[in-house]
Parts: structure tokens; C-alpha cells; sequence
């Protein structure tokens, strides 16, 4: 890399709209700090892709929760031959198979600058059986192949995944780095005055197990015994290639109980928070969840889990309740406070804003990783100068 150059970043995800939705924003940011930005997803499942000046987009044959060797092999394959033709000087790889995939292809094809974003470890890291200690074993392996080079950066959303791959050896200490989250548009997510219905708990995410839905259930089952009055709303997608994914035959039961109310995925969110009161999502595990991070934002109290990445988000009795991870006897008792004291939810809900815009304010999270970038590149040259 000459110094003088345009550097061209390219970002590799699993999912495009996700991308979009929340990694556009520094992609443009990047692009605005004269990097010449190219990004590389699955295509989205509508077919219809957003149109960025100057931006383009590299559909990637990726199957997000694929197991079968061949195919695989050939996603791996596909991210080689993209990088051997772009010749990238930066590649930004998220979640798990961009980065293990990417990381690998990219010290084949010797990309000068790489950096992943450790978004969570998925339910491989949380669901005991062989297949997953297996997997973790594979996993490991490859980053600890891919990783041993110089000016590799991995941004970690929270320090227990820090500490995990320091421990099992994967990264050495100074090639990581925490940056809490994706952050969050506080211009976007605002706080409103809080409906005058019945409350409404939200549960803003997707329909899985390990997200906790099922403890969630259990605790409105406990909370409907006891003769409270409330909604939960869940919004989100079903997930049938998760592995922890719920399936539509749970919906269809719990659609009995009269305090359940299942929407599917909303494309506005802001105004899915306007319409709460409380929002609760009991994880067993996380890197930063943006959904909280929007919750903080649009003045929300919480009930989360002590889990990493979710207790990032949450200071105790402030903004709302940390309860242990799959517990839905607290949950409901964390909930009951809220139910019952409005004073409380309101207060709640103005520390937490305070913390969304004071340590996740989505412009300072980009300037951090744009720092990333740069010190990276100047780094890089340093050491390659002639």
C-alpha cells in the first residue's frame, strides 16, 4: 500500500438487510473518510436491493446457517475468488462465518489490513452437545491460523468475548480491542410520553430460544396467575435455520394465552417503542444487542439477563433489572416492579437515555472504528514504507 493512494475497504456480512440497517452507517462513514468502500452480503430475500452513490454492492454465495462440507467449501471458495480480483486493502469481516471464512482467504490471498467485529459467538458458545464442542474446536483452529499475522484487529462488543479468545489462545492481547456495540441513532430512537393502555412488554427480537422467548413465556404465564394486566409483544422474525429457532407451531399455542401478541419483523421501530411501556430481553448470551441499545434510547426501562453483552447495556435498579439467564420466575418478578410502578418505568427510562446517548451514541461508536482504520493503515505503512 502506498500511502498517498485511496484505500479500498471492503465489508464482508451473512445478511444484507442487516447489513444495511445497521452497518451502512459506517460504511458511508468510511466512504465520506475517502475509502473507496465496496461491501459483499447475501442477497436479500426481496430481491430488491438499496441503492448507495458510489457504493457497490458484491452478492456472496453464504449460507448463514449452512453445515453441509460442500457447500461450505464452495462459500469459502466464492470469498477467495472476491478477494483475489478486488485485491482489498482493508476487508471488515462480521459475524462468525465472514470472519472465519474471510480471515483465512484473506491471509491466502494476502490482504494487508484485516479487520473482524465479533458481533456474539452464537449458539455454539451457548448450547452444550459434541456438535458444537466440535465445531468450537474447528473454529478455533482456524482462527488461530488466520489471525497469527501481523495488522489483524479484532473489535469484540464486549469484554467476556475478549477474554474468552485471549484464554483459549486464539488473538494475542494487542491485536483486540472492545467497542461496545454498533451504536445506536439517538436522532432516530427519542423519547416519547408513555401510551395510556394497557402496559405493553416488548420483546424486540428474533423468535429463539437462547434469546430467552421461552422464559419470557413462562414468566407472563406466572405474572397472568398472579392477576396482572399486560401485553407482551414480541417483534421479530421467525428464525428455522437457527438451530434454537422457535417454530410456528409454539406460536400457535401460545396464541391462547390473552396477554400474548406475536408481530412478526417491523421496519419501524421507533414507533414499535413509542407503542411500550417495558421492554424485556432475557438472552443467555449477546455481543452488544442493538435492540437494547434502541430501547436506552427511546427512554424504555429494561429487564435483561446478566449475560454477556446484555448486563453492557443495563445498570442495576438505574435503567432496569438484570435477572439470571434463564430464570423466569425473576424475570416476572423484575417485571412486576415495573407493572406496578409507572413512576418507576419513568424514571427508569430517563437514566437510560442518558446512558444511550452518553456511551452508545452510534457517531461516537463510528469515529471509534474509523480511528481503527486509520491507525491501521498508518501502521501498515509505516512498516512497508521504502
Amino acid at each position: 500500500m502506498v500511502k498517498s493512494q485511496k484505500k479500498k475497504i471492503l465489508y464482508v456480512a451473512n445478511d444484507y438487510d442487516f447489513f444495511i440497517a445497521h452497518r451502512m452507517p459506517f460504511a458511508m462513514a468510511a466512504q465520506k473518510s475517502n475509502y473507496d468502500v465496496i461491501f459483499s452480503t447475501p442477497p436479500p430475500n426481496s430481491g430488491s436491493l438499496t441503492q448507495h452513490e458510489n457504493m457497490r454492492f458484491i452478492p456472496l454465495k453464504l449460507r448463514r446457517k449452512g453445515r453441509m462440507l460442500f457447500t461450505e467449501l464452495k462459500a469459502f471458495f466464492h470469498i477467495l475468488s472476491i478477494y483475489k480480483k478486488e485485491k482489498p486493502d482493508i476487508v471488515h469481516h462480521f459475524t462468525v462465518k465472514p470472519v472465519v471464512y474471510g480471515s483465512l482467504a484473506a491471509r491466502l490471498v494476502g490482504v494487508p489490513i484485516v479487520i473482524n467485529t465479533i458481533t456474539g459467538l452464537g449458539s455454539v458458545y451457548i448450547q452444550p452437545s459434541f456438535y458444537n464442542w466440535f465445531t468450537q474446536l474447528l473454529i478455533g483452529l482456524t482462527y488461530k491460523i488466520s489471525f497469527r499475522t501481523n495488522f489483524v484487529k479484532l473489535i469484540f462488543q464486549n469484554p467476556d468475548d475478549q477474554k474468552l479468545f485471549l484464554s483459549r489462545g486464539y488473538i494475542e492481547e494487542e491485536q483486540s480491542c472492545v467497542v461496545l456495540g454498533s451504536g445506536v441513532d439517538t436522532n432516530r430512537f427519542v423519547p416519547t410520553q408513555e401510551p395510556e393502555s394497557i402496559p405493553i412488554i416488548l420483546y424486540p427480537g428474533r423468535m429463539l430460544w437462547d434469546k430467552g422467548v421461552g422464559d419470557l413465556i413462562k414468566a407472563g404465564k406466572s405474572l397472568s396467575e398472579r392477576g396482572y394486566k399486560f401485553k407482551i409483544r414480541f417483534c421479530g422474525p421467525l428464525d428455522l435455520i437457527n438451530p434454537t429457532g422457535i417454530r410456528e407451531k409454539d406460536i400457535r399455542e401460545w396464541q391462547n394465552y390473552d396477554w400474548f401478541q406475536w408481530d412478526g419483523p417491523q421496519s419501524d421501530m421507533p414507533k414499535i417503542f413509542s407503542e411500550s411501556h417495558i421492554v424485556c430481553l432475557p438472552s443467555y448470551r449477546e455481543g452488544v444487542p442493538i435492540a437494547l441499545l434502541e430501547a436506552a434510547s427511546s427512554e424504555k426501562p429494561i429487564v435483561t439477563t446478566l449475560a454477556p453483552g446484555c448486563r453492557e447495556v443495563v445498570s442495576e435498579e438505574l435503567n432496569g433489572y438484570l435477572v439470571p439467564v434463564s430464570s423466569p420466575e425473576s424475570i416476572a418478578m423484575a417485571l412486576a416492579k415495573l407493572l406496578e410502578k409507572p413512576e418507576l418505568r419513568k424514571s427508569m427510562g430517563q437514566e437510560g437515555r442518558n446512558i444511550a446517548t452518553r456511551k452508545f451514541s452510534r457517531v461516537e461508536i463510528i469515529n471509534e472504528v474509523l480511528n481503527i482504520y486509520n491507525q491501521m493503515v498508518d501502521n501498515y505503512s509505516k512498516v512497508n514504507a521504502i
